[in-house]
Order: C-alpha cells, then sequence, then structure tokens
C-alpha cells in the first residue's frame, strides 16, 4: 500500500466534513471566505469533525469485529500545540506531513504500520493497482461502508464543493498566481510547475526504485528535502493563497446560492451523526 493511500485515510474525515475548506491556505481570518468554506470553518471549530470521527470509528470498530478482525478506533486528534496545517511553522517542522507524519504529535493511526494484506482490505478494500489514480481513491471495506451508511461518502454537495477547487485552477488569476508561483519556486532552484508537483515529487521519492520503502539516511535525506520545499513553496504562495481564496469565495456564494436547500441539509445530517 502506497503512502499517499496511508495519508488519504486519517485525513478522509477532515475532507469529509471541511469540503472545499481542504484547499485552503494557513488559517487567516483576513482571507476572503465563501458562505460554505465559512460555516464549516465554525463547525470545525466546534470541534464537529473531532465528534464526526468518533462516530465513524466506532461503527469501523464493530464492523471489523463482524469480519473477525481487531481494531482500536483513533479519535484523530492534535496536539493542541501542532502548527496549523500549511503555516510557516508546520512547513519548518513537517514539511508536507509525507516523510514526517509519523513525527507529528497524534494517536497512532490505524494502518500507518505493515499490516496483514487481509486485514487491510478488511479496513479499506482493495488498492486501487497501478492504472488507477491514488489522488481519486475512495474507501472501501469497513470504512466504505461506514461512510455510505452515514451519508457521507456519496454526499453531493461534497463532491460540489470540492469540485469547485477545479473550477477555481482554471480562473485567470489563479492561472497567473500559479505561474507566479512556478517563477519563484524556480529561483530557489525547485523546477516545479505546480504546487501539486511540489508535493507529488516527494511522495514518489518515498520508495526506493526497487519498491522498497526509503529508511535510514535516505529517508532523512528526503524529510529534509521535503521540509525545504515545503518551506520554499510557503514563501513562494503568498499570491496564490489569495487568489485562491479570493476565487473559491466567489464559486461558493453561487453555488450556495443555487443550492441552499442542499448545503443546509448537510449540515443537519452531520448534526444527527452527533446526537446518536
Amino acid at each position: 500500500m502506497s503512502l499517499v493511500r496511508q495519508l488519504l485515510v486519517p485525513v478522509l474525515v477532515g475532507a469529509v466534513v471541511l469540503g472545499g475548506c481542504s484547499h485552503g491556505a494557513p488559517d487567516d481570518p483576513d482571507l476572503p471566505v465563501g458562505p460554505i468554506s465559512g460555516r464549516l470553518d465554525a463547525q470545525y471549530r466546534g470541534n464537529l469533525t473531532a465528534q464526526v470521527t468518533a462516530a465513524i470509528e466506532t461503527d469501523v470498530a464493530t464492523c471489523m469485529a463482524d469480519a473477525g478482525f481487531g481494531y482500536t478506533p483513533t479519535t484523530q486528534t492534535y496536539d493542541a500545540d501542532l502548527p496549523a496545517w500549511g503555516s510557516p511553522q508546520f512547513a519548518t517542522t513537517y514539511g508536507y506531513a509525507i516523510t514526517t507524519w509519523r513525527d507529528m504529535p497524534h494517536p497512532a493511526v490505524p494502518g500507518t504500520a505493515v499490516l496483514d494484506e487481509a486485514y487491510r482490505q478488511a479496513l479499506w478494500g482493495p488498492d486501487v493497482g497501478e492504472a488507477g489514480p491514488e489522488a481519486t481513491w475512495q474507501p472501501a471495506g469497513c470504512y466504505g461502508q461506514v461512510l455510505a451508511a452515514m451519508d457521507l461518502a456519496g454526499s453531493t454537495v461534497v463532491r460540489d464543493v470540492n469540485d469547485l477547487a477545479a473550477q477555481a485552477s482554471t480562473d485567470d488569476r489563479v492561472v497567473a498566481a500559479v505561474a507566479g508561483w512556478a517563477t519563484c519556486m524556480a529561483g530557489k532552484g525547485y523546477p516545479y510547475a505546480t504546487p501539486d508537483d511540489a508535493r507529488t515529487a516527494i511522495v514518489a521519492k518515498t520508495y526506493s526504485a526497487d519498491g522498497t520503502p526509503l529508511a535510514g539516511a535516505a529517508l532523512d535525506a528526503l524529510r529534509a528535502e521535503e521540509i525545504a520545499t515545503a518551506v520554499a513553496d510557503n514563501l513562494c504562495a503568498t499570491d496564490l493563497v489569495w487568489a485562491r481564496a479570493s476565487v473559491l469565495a466567489e464559486l461558493e456564494t453561487t453555488y450556495y446560492a443555487a443550492h441552499k436547500a442542499d448545503v443546509d441539509a448537510l449540515f443537519t445530517r452531520l448534526e444527527e451523526l452527533l446526537d446518536r
């Protein structure tokens, strides 16, 4: 199982709850924010993510027990002193949280250790294979069953709001900002066209040519490269962060006006989960 998939699992609930916010930037009260992201952010600060995660984890543990496996639920609660994701402080310490994931102050995440294949498939479902784009992987297994039962994994609103980021990427303001980011990064010695390219390059290097995970000095060197890249990325991203936030806020405003009932229904569903 690739590191990409390992990282997707623990952030899945955050993506479901935060929707388009997950495409945003470091926590900055001055950034433009749309009506959906603003509402979700307020819910998140009210510990909604932790409570929904706890509900999901409880049901996953039951599902795994029914399948004959032991499973210890995790609340995915991070240390209060952890820097905000995407902030300069986070980049300096943890880079993109790829090679540094296990260094972060959080509970043990099921699946980051080497696990029996039958256990992995029971928990997440089968691997997508080499031909499948892992960035679009969705959980099957017990995670998939639980999310489907909670009407979260297939939420039209979640998909639509996440899709707004793709729409934003084609806006002329964002395209120009990405080009500026690339020029800035090239000047620092990093020949990447987009921020995604920078992160993907680090992920690709976590395995050696023969497919074995990096370890020892090689992993330490990659960790240093990851942090240096993330720091440069953060310094070069100021204009891009603002451009993307401005465009997303506009897109959300338009979407919410057309789909207010559906968005409100999603919030109602999330609140119902907390009352179980």
